[in-house]
């Protein structure tokens, strides 16, 4: 595998986390509007051409740089906005797939999904043990966009591989 085909495939792959990623910040400005939630969805969104051009040089540091952004990215809402609801927790299931879509290559798979869960389960677990549990409208109008876009971005990347 080129550097030039990985670079191809993540570029795919920033085609669909850049409008998940924008629909991300939207929604924490509307329902959220904490700054450090907003300023991680600005660095998160920022980064995404960043990894694009990393991945012409370095593909498995652009891919596995990219899975661990995004897993840091969705860490501190609930802990600014003072409980947990878990909302952004099915996001965590994509990130493995991403890195093995971009490397095409089984073991990134199991990579990302170690680097993921060295970030998501330590943070799951302390908002979880250590924030109330609760959920308003907004959250539950959240998750049901983030499922939405979930479910295009693995169909997509998903029918990609099948071709």
């Amino acid at each position: 595998m080129t550097a030039a085909e990985c670079q191809a495939r993540l570029r795919r792959v920033a085609l669909v986390k850049a409008p998940v990623a924008a629909a991300f910040l939207l929604i924490v400005a509307f329902t959220l509007g904490h700054p450090i939630s907003l300023a991680v969805g600005l660095v998160d969104l920022a980064l995404i051409p960043c990894f694009v051009w990393l991945a012409g040089r370095y593909p498995r540091a652009a891919a596995y740089g990219l899975v661990v952004e995004t897993a840091l990215a969705l860490t501190p809402r609930q802990f600014v906005q003072g409980y947990v609801n878990g909302v952004n927790w099915p996001i965590y299931i994509v990130l493995p797939l991403m890195a093995g879509y971009v490397l095409r290559d089984g073991r990134a798979v199991l990579i990302g999904a170690a680097l993921t869960g060295l970030i998501g389960i330590p943070a799951m677990l302390l908002a979880a043990l250590t924030l109330p549990v609760g959920a308003t409208r907004a959250d539950v109008l959240t998750l049901i966009a983030f499922v939405i876009g979930l479910l295009l971005a693995v169909a997509v990347v998903t029918r990609d591989l099948l071709r």
